[in-house]
């Protein structure tokens, strides 16, 4: 293709300054378009692959807090199991 059948339209889109306006290529319009498509596309598929995963990390979600309340309970009752071992130590030694 040669230079001499490209036309090359300029639109006016807003203001710069007061004194000078902003001109943008018809052809970067265009070349945004297909951006903006592409990147649409590329959400639309995100947003399909999180639809099934979403159950995926309910589970994970739910399951952690289980552990944690687990582990938190654990914890409360090895501290008390060491309270416990502690008192018998302290009557065998006859120390308070």
């Amino acid at each position: 293709m040669s230079n001499e059948n490209v036309k090359v339209e300029k639109v006016k889109v807003e203001k710069v300054s007061a004194h000078q306006p902003a001109f943008v290529d018809v052809n970067s319009f265009a070349i945004m378009d297909k951006e903006c498509s592409a990147l649409g596309g590329l959400f639309q598929s995100v947003v399909n692959d999180m639809k099934g995963s979403y159950i995926v990390f309910e589970d994970f979600a739910a399951k952690a807090l289980k552990l944690h309340q687990h582990l938190k309970v654990t914890s409360l009752a090895a501290a008390a199991f060491l309270d416990s071992f502690q008192r018998v130590a302290d009557m065998a030694t006859g120390t308070k």
